[in-house]
């Protein structure tokens, strides 16, 4: 998709308002212009006894004009022709405001639903490209839609100084065509200045922007690590490296700004000088024919006096427009990627009954990398209460990221119900799994709201079993006021295992057929992990439940246990089993149970013979 159709389908909706506004700067300038031409008959009917310099070029108009004036009413025929050029004036003020106005609607409907496609386009990313961008850049990326704001005032200045220009380039024709045609050639010749200014402009506005995002994104990245820049004393380090951002960005801000700005001081200088060579001209073209050339010299530069800011408006919308390219060009790139897949290409997720496989998968988040799995296949029936250990870096939660569909395989498949994952609706599919997470994330909301996250249209009750089987009930009830207890940002009022059983109670209430904790006991108490436990032995039997964990005393009644290393499935078995093996669960769980085995941290990473 072009740029241009991309903004074109931005700015459709908006369409009969642009156009109210396009018309409306039309008038303004056509009674603008207007109010020039009767400006210069007025100087003539004063300044012309004959009225012979401009009555042939008004044509019927001149003839009526000449006939007032012969009968002795040229006074009242002057101050006739300035009230009329007066009320052009006051209509031409009436259609820019009107002109404006519309505009700001243009601009403020344009910016609000660019901001919201922009957001949709973000949330609807692969995950993949998501959790590899930089916060700080997806924030720039949602704030990029401020340039289609700022587009729309300059388009709108642009074609409004543009309108301005031509009917004053055809009032100076009118007046005086020699001198006009002097004007245009100075013009074309001042342009290829113009031109150098606006393409150094563009690419300082490109440095800037880059510097912009860099700046946003460590300043970002600093923000969510305030505890750990604490922590080690690293403040003063921080702030060095922010000021030395700082100012690489005040740097390139600074030459856009200075080049940005000598644009205007120019045209003025160049304003000044055309006035003068004008004037000179003027008196040389004009001179041969006697005072009666007077009143059309005054009404010249009267046109020209008028005409020059227009031109500086244009120069400058020109400059802006020039500065806003970088921003505009990302924007298009947003609006161009990151779609979902068609839903055409996909089918609504069935009911799991049967079991979820993988098959030959292998898996690489990064081409240049090596691979996160290799050749892993397994089968997990429904309803059995599966665990994966291993060594960290072993490949566990990549299992659980593209059992999600936040990934998808590099090669192989993931099966459910012996259909390919990759051919189900993500969104359809999702609704039927429960995520618990190591470090869960909770809104600062009530704890009500946090729970029904997981399903919206949760009753009450429905909330408060959910909390009960997830063992979240007991300390709700203590709190001041209970469900609607707001947790603070992140769940920063709570503690580690309750924000664990809010995450949990959030999955349970969505009554899914696959759960999926991942390390969701690894930094827990004793006394918290007892209670995830307990309702991990509740809930089994009724749904599949997928528990990746380093505690091994978390997952030791499971009914089947996968051993991970090096992104290979090593050993499977029950607990028993695998102790019988004497393999690297052994090993592990030894190592955790506080008996003595001097090769056990070196069998973590091992091959199974």
């Amino acid at each position: 998709m072009s740029a241009t159709r991309t903004m074109w389908q931005i700015v459709r909706p908006a369409w009969p308002l642009a156009l109210a506004a396009f018309v409306a700067n039309l008038l303004s300038a056509l009674f603008e212009g207007s109010t020039i031409g009767i400006l210069a008959v007025a100087f003539q009917v004063l300044g012309d006894p004959s009225g012979d310099a401009w009555k042939a070029s008004l044509g019927l108009v001149g003839e009526w004009i000449q006939s007032v004036r012969l009968s002795g009413h040229r006074d009242m025929l002057f101050l006739g022709l300035v009230l009329a050029a007066v009320v052009a004036q006051v209509l031409r003020s009436g259609f820019q405001f009107a002109g404006d106005a519309l505009t700001a609607h243009v601009q403020v409907r344009v910016h609000t639903q660019s901001y919201g496609r922009i957001f949709a386009r973000l949330m609807r990313r692969p995950f993949a490209q998501i959790s590899s961008s930089p916060l700080g850049q997806l924030t720039e990326d949602l704030n990029r839609s401020g340039s289609l704001f700022e587009l729309c005032y300059r388009l709108n200045v642009l074609i409004r100084s543009a309108f301005f220009v031509t009917i004053y380039v055809v009032v100076l024709c009118w007046l005086s065509w020699p001198l006009t045609l002097a004007v245009l050639v100075a013009s074309w010749m001042v342009s290829g200045l113009f031109r150098w200014i606006m393409g150094t402009v563009r690419r300082l506005a490109g440095h800037d922007l880059e510097a912009t995002l860099a700046l946003s994104q460590r300043v970002t990245e600093w923000l969510a690590a305030a505890r750990l820049i604490h922590t080690f004393g690293r403040q003063d380090a921080t702030i060095r490296a922010a000021d030395q951002l700082v100012r690489e960005r005040m740097a390139s801000r600074c030459k856009a700004v200075i080049w940005s700005g000598a644009i205007e001081p120019l045209t003025d200088i160049l304003s000044v000088i055309g006035i003068g060579v004008f004037l000179l001209g003027g008196y040389l073209v004009l001179a041969p024919r006697g005072l009666v050339a007077l009143p059309a010299l005054l009404a010249f530069l009267l046109a020209l006096y008028r005409v020059t800011p227009r031109v500086r408006s244009i120069q400058s919308s020109l400059a802006g427009l020039a500065a806003l390219t970088p921003s505009l060009q990302r924007l298009c790139e947003l609006l161009e990627l990151g779609a979902d897949r068609p839903r055409s290409e996909q089918r609504p997720c069935p009911r799991l009954r049967e079991a979820i496989a993988f098959r030959h998968v292998t898996f690489r988040y990064l081409p240049e990398e090596p691979p996160a799995l290799i050749d892993f296949s397994v089968r997990i029936p429904h309803g059995r209460f599966v665990a994966i250990v291993g060594s960290s870096g072993a490949g566990k939660s990549t299992l659980a990221d593209l059992l999600l569909g936040l990934f998808e395989p590099t090669a192989g498949q993931i099966l459910v119900d012996g259909g390919d994952l990759r051919t189900l609706d993500p969104v359809s599919w999702r609704m039927h799994l429960g995520v618990v997470s190591q470090d869960p994330f909770l809104f600062h909301a009530s704890i009500k709201e946090n729970i029904a996250y997981g399903k919206p249209t949760a009753t009450m009750e429905e909330i408060v079993e959910a909390a009960r089987a997830a063992h979240a009930e007991e300390f709700i009830a203590q709190l001041a006021n209970d469900y609607d207890t707001v947790v603070g940002e992140r769940g920063v009022r709570l503690s580690g295992g309750q924000r664990q059983r809010i995450a949990l109670a959030r999955a349970l209430v969505r009554q899914p057929l696959l759960l999926i904790l991942d390390e969701a006991t690894s930094a827990l108490d004793s006394e918290s992990e007892l209670y995830i436990q307990r309702a991990l032995d509740e809930q089994r039997g009724t749904r599949t439940i997928l528990a990746i964990a380093h505690r091994l005393s978390t997952i030791a009644h499971a009914d089947q246990i996968l051993v991970v290393a090096e992104g290979k499935l090593m050993e499977q078995g029950t607990h028993q089993k695998l102790l019988a093996r004497e393999g690297i669960y052994a090993r592990l769980w030894r190592l955790q149970s506080g008996q003595q085995d001097q090769q056990a941290p070196a069998a973590l990473g091992a091959r199974s013979a």
